[in-house]
């Protein structure tokens, strides 16, 4: 349906990914998991997807 991919802000803009019709729907909140524990690494990531099917919004649950 997707595919997706996290971007650290403070290293790269994305340009590659936006010019390729990537979608940049948001960002994480610098946290990762390990050994079933969260933690909090401040590394901020924005978040790519790029739609692989035409109606990937329907087979998502109507996203609009």
């Amino acid at each position: 349906m997707v595919h997706g991919r996290g971007l650290e802000k403070d290293r790269f803009t994305g340009t590659c990914y936006k010019a390729a019709n990537w979608q940049c729907v948001g960002a994480t909140k610098g946290h990762a998991k390990k050994n079933k524990k969260f933690y909090y690494h401040e590394q901020i990531k924005d978040v790519y997807l790029y739609p692989l099917v035409s109606d990937f919004r329907r087979q998502l649950g109507g996203l609009q």
